[in-house]
């Protein structure tokens, strides 16, 4: 990149240092490429928000340390070697801390098929990992050094460099957060205890740091439904166990299961059971368990 741009960037950006190397438009556009690779440093204290971005970005602190904000309001503490993913499209904020200092190396990528990509590595939510990446920081200056030398020799190296970053993240996620098994395990949970606030699934994607059709394929593969299938069977369980072993109201019942109204709450039973809530707790001849995932 021009220096005189990357000067006037700098000053403009309050930097005390930018660099920053891009992809060559002879190198051509591939459903996958490495946009350019930036090194900035500030000593100053600095907010800084971005929506519907159109990149996915690889953020690679060396120094000092950011805290960073997601669309959800989720905060990140990331310091010297911590990674901070953020998929395309993805709204994010960062601030600087008291120390009002940082080095950080950002890796942008984009591509027509990133998108799809990032869904089936399951990179579709913001990301920290911290800890034990230096061969992914490796890559990034490794990648870095090649677009900077600019030679059309190099373009199927740096395109596989790229796969070889984004397959290195995807399974550190992965294994970061155990197994599938835990997801699906905090997926239960979470939609257990949401009954009454009828919290989204996309919502509990979010929390668990994976997109919504994955979440649904690794929950389906599991346990035999989808996050909201296992909801609705959960609910009805849970209706059935309060009906015969409290003396809680219908209306009440109703409340605490996610429904806006008695009425609501009442036909889906009936639909269900056969019978009205009522009539299910007078003709209940045993005790209900409660419901377990």
């Amino acid at each position: 990149m021009d220096k005189c741009y990357c000067d006037n960037l700098r000053q403009v950006l309050k930097l005390t240092s930018y660099e920053a190397d891009y992809w060559r438009t002879s190198f051509g556009v591939w459903p996958v490429y490495p946009y350019c690779v930036e090194d900035a440093v500030r000593d100053c204290k600095v907010y800084f928000n971005e929506r519907n971005r159109r990149y996915m970005l690889i953020n690679v602190i060396l120094d000092g340390d950011l805290l960073y904000r997601d669309s959800s309001g989720r905060e990140y503490y990331l310091d010297k070697g911590s990674l901070f993913i953020v998929p395309l499209n993805c709204e994010y904020s960062f601030k600087t801390t008291t120390l009002c200092h940082y080095r950080k190396l950002v890796l942008e990528i984009s591509g027509d098929m990133l998108l799809q990509l990032q869904e089936r590595l399951g990179i579709c939510g913001c990301k920290l990992l911290t800890g034990g990446h230096e061969s992914v920081i490796e890559s990034v200056f490794d990648l870095r050094a090649l677009m900077r030398k600019g030679d059309a020799a190099d373009v199927p190296k740096m395109l596989g460099m790229v796969w070889e970053i984004l397959t290195a993240v995807s399974e550190t996620e992965y294994h970061d957060d155990a197994s599938s098994c835990t997801i699906t395990a905090k997926a239960k949970v979470w939609l257990e205890n949401s009954l009454a606030s009828n919290g989204s699934i996309k919502n509990l994607a979010c929390e668990l740091g994976i997109c919504h059709s994955l979440l649904d394929r690794i929950f389906l593969a599991e346990t035999g439904m989808t996050p909201q299938r296992y909801r609705v069977e959960y609910r009805y369980k849970q209706a059935m166990y309060y009906l015969a072993n409290t003396s809680c109201s219908i209306k009440e019942i109703s409340v605490r299961l996610g429904y806006s109204n008695q009425l609501y709450f009442s036909n889906d039973f009936r639909k269900r059971s056969g019978v009205s809530p009522t009539e299910f707790r007078k003709t209940s001849q045993s005790r209900v368990q409660p419901p377990t995932g």
